[in-house]
């Protein structure tokens, strides 16, 4: 049977829909958006090696899930990233999670549907990432022809 992208991607959201069961049951949140699924992990401070703890027995119950249902996760996809305020996020010493059979870095950002987050949520990897792009097209044109010039405040 043939799918078009968005029905496929719908079918995809359909089919995963047991996934929130295998993730709430470690008390992580899933996200899901077309074919990306994002789990979240909440925790003060003090608790950090129980939520990677969590976080890790999680992605081996939904690689599970995952190998039972004929797909496969991929870890070269994976990102793990902290957030918070710089005062917590430079406490947390931990640079490194094992999920599944490899350790993933932790990022200070991730690009997440085209918004890149960063760990402290000030957005300025994601304004720097917007004006880089405004660089690139100095100038364009309007439909009469007139140029229209962008001020480079960036």
């Amino acid at each position: 049977m043939e799918y078009h992208r968005g029905q496929s991607s719908l079918l995809f959201v359909r089919y995963t829909t047991e996934l929130h069961d295998v993730v709430s049951k470690h008390g992580v949140s899933l996200h899901q958006y077309a074919d990306d699924c994002q789990l979240y992990a909440s925790m003060p401070m003090p608790d950090v090696q129980l939520a990677m703890d969590r976080l890790s027995r999680c992605m081996a119950d939904v690689s599970d899930w995952f190998d039972g249902s004929r797909h496969r996760l991929n870890p070269g996809k994976t990102e793990v990233m902290w957030l918070g305020s710089k005062f917590c996020i430079d406490r947390i010493t931990v640079r490194d999670i094992p999920v599944l059979s490899v350790s993933i870095r932790v990022s200070d950002c991730a690009r997440i549907l085209g918004v890149v987050v960063d760990s402290r949520l000030t957005m300025a990897d994601h304004v720097s990432s917007l004006c880089r792009s405004v660089r690139i097209l100095p100038h364009s044109t309007t439909a009469t022809g007139r140029q229209i010039h962008h001020r480079r405040r960036c």
